[in-house]
């Protein structure tokens, strides 16, 4: 499979309270059009303005 054909997605927060409080998952979607799909979505948010990439990414 080539990097554009799979995702990894998910919430981590690294903070002690978070850890102890709640229930994280990260998912890894190995399918071609929903990674294309997501994307899509995220790189519009972006480029309305409503979400910004963070140095590095």
């Amino acid at each position: 499979m080539t990097p554009d054909s799979c995702i990894r997605f998910g919430n981590t927060s690294r903070q002690e309270a978070a850890q102890r409080r709640n229930v994280e998952a990260g998912v890894l979607v190995r399918d071609r059009a929903f990674a294309r799909a997501l994307q899509g979505q995220f790189d519009a948010l972006v480029e309305h303005g409503l979400v910004r990439r963070l140095p590095g990414s």
